[in-house]
């Protein structure tokens, strides 16, 4: 839905068969492991406006290749992309953000 404000804790985890999320413009924060293990998952949009990565909300998400993240984020929680073994371009701000360690570990 479009006025969808924060996907919630394990909101698509273990979603084998997702492959590709576009996320609405009204959304402010990603949830800790709300993503988690969705294997299939290729490319996600991150919108501007979203403010928060929860931890492990995106961990093992294996086939995840591209993330593109938005000017608005400030805290990337720890090991957000733990396991993204494919990823392959990760576009960050250019502006101070809260990294709470491990988030890129394979």
């Amino acid at each position: 839905p479009d006025n969808v404000q924060v996907v919630g804790e394990w909101a698509f985890g273990y979603c084998d068969s997702l492959s590709m999320v576009e996320l609405p413009s009204t959304l402010t924060k990603i949830k800790r492991l709300a993503f988690c293990r969705c294997e299939s998952l290729q490319t996600i949009r991150i919108p501007e406006g979203t403010e928060e990565i929860g931890a492990f909300a995106f961990r093992n998400c294996s086939n995840l290749n591209q993330i593109d993240l938005p000017t608005s984020i400030n805290i990337i929680g720890k090991d957000a992309f733990d396991g993204c073994t494919s990823l392959q371009t990760l576009t960050l701000p250019l502006i101070p953000v809260v990294f709470e360690n491990d988030h890129f570990r394979h």
